[in-house]
């Protein structure tokens, strides 16, 4: 059964209809331009005579043609052969030559790809300009009344070269049901290499006085064999050419078709409607932990037909710890060719840090049939920048304030994140400026009346434990010089306040700070007291004491 199978396959190939151009040796040859002459002939160039060989259906006359199948029996064509023989007035040629296998050709010196127009035969001849690839015309009169054609792809045989056919989602026009088909350019391979001219040049394009002309044909395969409109075009005045689709045309349905000129397909263009999710932007990115971003997600028809059915958007939101959201409209609008339309969402859940990826779908449900289904789904992402907070517990308490200068006080610092993680090993680093230390009293040093201040700091360093923590003393020293009514003025002028801060490191990278500040900024004495316990206390004390003898050499030298 299989052999059976296999041998009806095998005759079914052998004996399908086929054409080609061949020279006097039966062996298939292309055409090239003359670059004098401007036309696709025999013996031009580096063309030989040429003939038509065809298999497969019998002795017939045939004639080369640029040809559109518009169905039922109705070809649009321009004949661009003519018979040689002397004293013909025919235009096909009759294939004569039996060359074995069911294959029979035409004369070579009775075949020709025609040089010039002529119109008094039938059918009438128009000159072999174009390049493309042609259909063989064949019939069992001369006249080629009711004709059969059968292609003859590249491989058996062209006229070469290319045409240059700009093709876009606007080039249909669904209110007339027609399909504008432009040629901007034409690439003629000739004898003398590549030739490209416009349509309009004078001597290579157009000329309906000369019988160049070409066959445009809007079609469903790139050869012309199933066609819904073709024109012939012999002036570049008739460009672009508007082509006919024939069929009706909604939001449901999409079609392919070709501009296939003189045999030579472009495409294919889509006819139908095409949703593109052209974007999704942010009003503010990135944002700050609490901060709303507005969110604006723009759609737009880029097909060629009216959208008219309703149809779903869905913005699907993730983020950070498994976040999730969805929310769906349901677009309403008409959308013709090139037009838009917006929906806008105010995104508020942004507590937490992160990247939250807005990833938008345009007919979720697949409502509309389009012409490209893949760009029917754009994303964003908005960034939620992680910010930090340093806490000060002044005795235990949560505070940024001192009650007075120069009592010590112990404190726990920490930082955490804006999604409420303490940060573990932070290096925090305490800043006092202008409070006492070696260098001061505070000074101002009279440069022959240019004052220069003496600004002083006291730093100190200390890193949380794998908890985030972080345990220290300390005691804000003020400035009693700044109560001073007359040098007061003076020192905050060239030197500055006194102040106290907190920086906070995270492996090195700087994290946050914070003010630390005394409620009573005269420095007025806090009194005597002594009812606390003070973290280290076995070894700050010693060094106070020390302080305190240091501090007084000074003062023994001011009063002896």
């Amino acid at each position: 059964m299989k052999r059976l199978i296999l041998l009806l396959f095998c005759f079914g190939l052998a004996f399908s209809q086929s054409a080609a151009i061949i020279d006097n040796t039966n062996t298939v040859k292309d055409v090239y331009s003359s670059s004098a002459f401007k036309v696709y002939v025999d013996t031009f160039g580096v063309n030989p005579d040429f003939g038509i060989r065809l298999c497969n259906v019998g002795q017939k006359y045939v004639g080369a043609v640029y040809s559109a199948n518009l169905g039922g029996g109705n070809y649009r064509y321009i004949t661009i052969s003519k018979n040689l023989t002397t004293g013909s007035i025919n235009t096909l040629v009759y294939t004569s030559t039996n060359l074995g296998g069911g294959c029979y050709a035409t004369p070579i010196d009775a075949f020709a790809f025609s040089q010039f127009r002529d119109f008094t035969r039938t059918p009438p001849v128009y000159v072999s300009a174009f390049p493309g690839r042609i259909h063989v015309l064949y019939s069992d009169n001369a006249d080629g009344s009711s004709p059969s054609f059968v292609g003859v792809p590249t491989s058996n045989g062209w006229l070469r070269g290319s045409y240059s056919v700009p093709l876009s989602v606007s080039s249909f026009n669904q209110s007339t049901g027609l399909v504008t088909a432009d040629i901007t350019s034409i690439t003629f391979e000739t004898d003398a290499g590549s030739i490209t001219k416009s349509p309009s040049d004078s001597e290579w394009g157009l000329n309906n006085a000369t019988g160049r002309s070409m066959l445009l044909a809007l079609c469903t395969d790139d050869f012309g064999d199933s066609c819904s409109d073709a024109v012939i075009v012999n002036r570049s005045a008739d460009l672009p050419a508007r082509l006919s689709l024939g069929l009706p045309t909604n939001d449901q349905v999409i079609y392919n078709r070709y501009v296939v000129v003189d045999g030579l397909g472009y495409g294919p263009l889509c006819i139908g409607a095409d949703l593109n999710l052209v974007s999704v932007v942010f009003s503010a990115n990135p944002v700050n932990p609490g901060q709303p971003s507005n969110v604006t997600i723009t759609i737009r028809n880029d097909g060629n037909v009216n959208i008219t059915t309703d149809f779903r958007l869905t913005l699907n939101i993730t983020g950070p710890g498994g976040f999730f959201n969805q929310t769906n409209w349901t677009i309403t609008e008409n959308l013709a060719p090139g037009q838009s339309t917006t929906r806008n969402i105010t995104f508020t859940n942004t507590t937490r840090s992160g990247n939250y990826v807005f990833t938008a779908h345009a007919d979720s449900l697949n409502g509309i049939v389009e012409c490209n289904e893949t760009n029917n789904i754009n994303s964003g992402t908005l960034t939620v920048i992680k910010t930090y907070t340093i806490h000060v517990l002044i005795d235990g308490v949560e505070n940024d304030t001192f009650p007075f200068a120069g009592r010590p006080y112990n404190l726990t610092v920490y930082l955490n994140d804006s999604d409420g993680n303490i940060v573990p090993n932070v290096k925090f680093v305490f800043t006092e400026t202008n409070g006492l230390n070696p260098f001061t009293p505070t000074q101002i040093w009279n440069n022959s009346g240019n004052l220069i201040g003496l600004k002083s700091y006291s730093i100190g360093e200390i890193t949380s434990n794998s908890s985030g923590y972080a345990m220290l003393a300390a005691v804000p020293t003020c400035n009693r010089l700044y109560a001073d009514p007359i040098r007061g003025p003076l020192l905050i002028s060239n030197i500055g306040n006194y102040s106290m801060k907190v920086e906070a490191y995270e492996g090195g990278t700087y994290r946050a700070n914070k003010t630390l500040y005394v409620t009573d900024a005269t420095c007025a004495d806090p009194g005597w007291v002594n009812n606390k316990e003070l973290l280290n206390k076995d070894y700050v004390e010693p060094v106070y004491d020390w302080l305190y003898t240091m501090y007084s050499i000074m003062k023994k030298l001011l009063v002896p």
